[in-house]
């Protein structure tokens, strides 16, 4: 045998579908694209075998970092879930703007920080019950000046601190208390709550005094959420939503002939066996031999993974 170069990433393919060689590697996506291309695909396949994990990232318009880091978390999640061996996995219904909808329905949250270090200590209590005091009155009026809040009981508070022991130089955070008002019984038993939050992070406690750093107070308006909309049931049969058969690649599956679903008519209860293919507007559900897909009564898809 000898090493052959080639100057092309195609000249590879060409040689590998000629015979000249016995094995291509490259990214598992990259085989299973190559893999369509080659003169008779169905005498090939992709092996299990990993030599390497470097997952692909999905591409997103230059600047939208956000939108960047739900589609780089979402590819982790479903990665890291085959490694587990999840189970089950539920596709949202109006899954292509589940996230918008989301942010949408989200509670409005300021966070207002205050950094004031002094000794944790019941001398200093009326001073850090005042300091979170004023932090509270910001927010409200804040909240108030923009619309958002009518009154002071329409927010509600989270007070958290950042705390360390005497000579650090980091800090732990740990949550104080919720509600309208801070008490001083929070403020005693915050002491402990630090000791156990610094033990659980570093290993360690120590006898040295306990400093506050930063007040961190929380502030939340609830936002109303409407109702969610049922799925209408109106009796008809699966093969009403049916759009007929068609010849699916479901790598790293071999491809075989799948039924196809219009999901805009699949209603609650309805079930649905692999391998199949569920089409939306805006979502395309593949699902592979061995699966089970069902609809609630909200449309969203619960997959069954074998």
């Amino acid at each position: 045998s000898k090493l052959v170069a080639f100057e092309h990433a195609n000249e590879v393919v060409a040689a590998y579908d000629s015979g000249r060689c016995d094995v291509y590697t490259t990214d598992r996506s990259g085989l299973a694209a190559q893999r369509t291309k080659l003169k008779d695909p169905n005498e090939h396949m992709v092996l299990p075998e990993i030599i390497s994990k470097e997952p692909l990232g999905p591409a997103v318009r230059q600047g939208d970092d956000q939108f960047g880091n739900i589609g780089r978390w979402v590819l982790n999640a479903l990665i890291i879930a085959e490694e587990l061996g999840v189970r089950k996995v539920i596709v949202p219904v109006n899954s292509s703007v589940f996230s918008a909808w989301g942010m949408l329905l989200t509670d409005l949250r300021r966070d207002y920080v205050q950094t004031n270090p002094m000794q944790f200590e019941s001398d200093n209590f009326p001073k850090i019950l005042q300091g979170f005091a004023d932090l509270q009155r910001a927010a409200i009026d804040a909240y108030r000046g923009d619309g958002v809040a009518r009154t002071d009981e329409d927010v509600s508070f989270e007070f958290h601190a950042d705390m360390r022991y005497e000579g650090q130089e980091h800090t732990v955070k740990i949550a104080v208390a919720t509600g309208a008002k801070l008490a001083r019984e929070s403020l005693m038993a915050a002491t402990d709550v630090f000791h156990a939050a610094h033990e659980q992070r570093y290993t360690y406690r120590l006898d040295n005094a306990v400093q506050l750093v930063n007040f961190h107070l929380v502030a939340v308006v609830s936002v109303d959420k409407p109702p969610l909309a049922t799925r209408a049931v109106t009796g008809a049969s699966l093969e009403s939503a049916s759009l007929g058969t068609r010849v699916v690649d479901f790598h790293p599956h071999p491809r075989c002939e799948a039924r196809i679903f219009d999901g805009s008519k699949l209603e609650a209860g309805m079930r649905i066996s692999g391998p199949a293919v569920i089409q939306e507007r805006a979502v395309t559900l593949p699902v592979w031999s061995g699966n089970n897909v069902s609809v609630d009564e909200f449309g969203n898809y619960h997959v069954e993974l074998a």
